[in-house]
């Protein structure tokens, strides 16, 4: 038992020498380091820092780069220990640097529509875009032409952007198509993006058999593509009645009693080809009587005051109507159609209001 307390106090006294050995050598190493004043470098450029740090007896400890909106690159963005602490020779001095304002790229808006560029900019929180509008006969209309800044650039400090705009193609001057073939016409006008003009038709003398009369807009009026196009055809009387007989189905319609006047428009859809037979203020109580071509599959419509009342189904084998119509329809209504066939032209089935009336 003795022997044991021996052992402990001699480990006691050891223990604690060397405790005391190890406090006085760090106090005087301490003591032997001089202390300083840590200036503020936040701002300050990297190679200043590190010139006053090396003199100073401090260490630069790196601790990253980031972007930063005022403090420009190669610029102390953060420091630790802060300003004005007071540290030992020796020492870490941990900083971040700058990589300046963050580089954004103005995106690509050419081509894009106007709404999806204005999407965009606001996704990159550019202010929304100055608007100027122009003709373009490649760029759609409402599609964008060109931009300031350019695509891919570096974003400008005020983060705007002024957008070009198309108009759609530009506008052209109205062929004079007077006294040429309906076909003929026809190829000038899709050349120049107008397909689907609205057609018309007047008996005629055979000279003037399938030869455009007039139409609307004058020659040399200022039009767009797919403006609306009147053509007025001639069609001779001996045509008309190689599909009329005394056996034709007769359609009458009598337009109802009261004091005013009634716009009655009649059509005939002949599928590629919809033809105004009548457009005209009757008045009330008028009964109107239509022969109907044979065998042919066609549409009749019967309109007053723009809304449809009557349709008649023609065909070789329906006598049916569809009555009762009240839906508005569109004043001028016309079918889509490409080119006259020439057989339609000689087969008798375009016809006139001239006759319809008995």
């Amino acid at each position: 038992m003795k022997k044991i307390f021996t052992y402990l106090l001699l480990f006691s006294l050891i223990f604690a020498g060397a405790a005391g050995i190890g406090y006085y050598g760090v106090v005087l190493f301490t003591h032997g380091q001089q202390s300083v004043v840590l200036p503020n470098f936040v701002g300050k450029n990297i190679i200043y820092v590190l010139e006053t740090t090396s003199r100073m007896g401090l260490n630069i400890h790196l601790m990253g780069t980031r972007h930063h909106d005022t403090i420009e690159e190669y610029g102390i963005t953060f420091q630790k220990p802060e300003a004005g602490a007071m540290i030992k020779t020796g020492r870490d001095v941990s900083i971040y640097i700058s990589k300046g304002k963050k580089k954004e790229q103005m995106p690509n808006l050419a081509g894009i529509s106007l709404t999806e560029a204005k999407l965009i900019l606001e996704r990159q929180e550019i202010d929304l875009p100055v608007v100027s509008k122009t003709f373009s006969p490649d760029i759609p209309r409402g599609h964008v032409i060109a931009q300031s800044p350019r695509a891919f650039s570096r974003m400008l400090e005020e983060r705007n952007c002024n957008l070009l705009v198309s108009r759609g193609k530009p506008p052209f001057p109205m062929p004079n198509l007077t006294g040429i073939p309906v076909k003929k016409a026809i190829e000038i006008l899709s050349a120049k993006g107008i397909t689907n003009p609205k057609m018309e038709f007047r008996i005629t003398s055979n000279p003037t058999q399938g030869i455009l009369l007039a139409q609307n807009p004058t020659p040399g009026s200022r039009i767009f593509p797919n403006s609306p196009v009147a053509l007025v055809a001639g069609i001779s009387m001996a045509d008309l009645k190689k599909e009329i007989s005394p056996s034709s189905p007769l359609l009458s319609h009598t337009l109802a009693q009261g004091f005013l006047k009634k716009q009655v428009r009649i059509e005939m859809d002949l599928g590629k080809i919809c033809l105004t037979l009548m457009d005209e203020h009757l008045p009330p109580g008028k009964t109107i009587d239509l022969l109907l071509p044979q065998g042919v599959n066609t549409s009749i419509r019967i309109f007053v005051d723009n809304v449809l009342v009557r349709e008649k189904q023609v065909s070789e084998n329906s006598t049916g109507f569809s009555e009762d119509k009240s839906s508005e329809i569109p004043k001028k209504i016309s079918c889509p159609w490409q080119f006259l066939n020439p057989d339609v032209m000689d087969s008798g089935l375009l016809q006139s209001h001239e006759y319809l009336l008995k």
